[in-house]
Formats: structure tokens, sequence, C-alpha cells
């Protein structure tokens, strides 16, 4: 085997693919870079939260800066 040209590993991946995961890159909503997700306890047993606590678990919240760094790395597909 003589010395050749080093093979392209992201050859045949679409561009869109090697572009860091949409929830890390600020966007004008979230300019900060701050990572969003949903809130616990949001999607089940809704009939006695009140309509004030529900209105407010729709919205997205910051995720806890213990989790960060895992998802992170899930986000940009490797955390398998």
């Amino acid at each position: 085997m003589t010395g050749g040209a080093v093979p392209d590993p992201f050859a045949g991946h679409p561009d869109w693919a090697l572009d860091p995961p949409r929830s890390i890159v600020p966007t004008p909503a979230n300019m900060s870079g701050k990572l969003r997700g949903r809130r616990a306890y949001s999607s089940h047993i809704l009939e006695k939260k009140s309509p004030k606590r529900k209105r407010r678990m729709s919205k997205p919240t910051e995720v806890a800066g213990a989790d960060r760094k895992r998802v992170r790395i899930l986000l940009a597909g490797k955390g398998d």
C-alpha cells in the first residue's frame, strides 16, 4: 500500500449534516445561546393544575446547569 490521498470522512454527507444542532446555535429568539427545553410534569394530570400553571408550563425553560453538558453531547449526536 503506497501513500495516497486520505479519504474524506464527510464525503457523501449533505452540507446541513455538518452544521451544529439548531438548539445550540444562537437565534434571534435565543441570542444568548442558552439551551431551552420542555418543563417537567407538563403532559399528564392536567385537570388539577391551575390554568395559570398550565400556561407557564407551555413556555420553554432553560436546561438546568447540571444537565447542560450531557444535553449538548446528545444534541450533537455523539451520545450513543
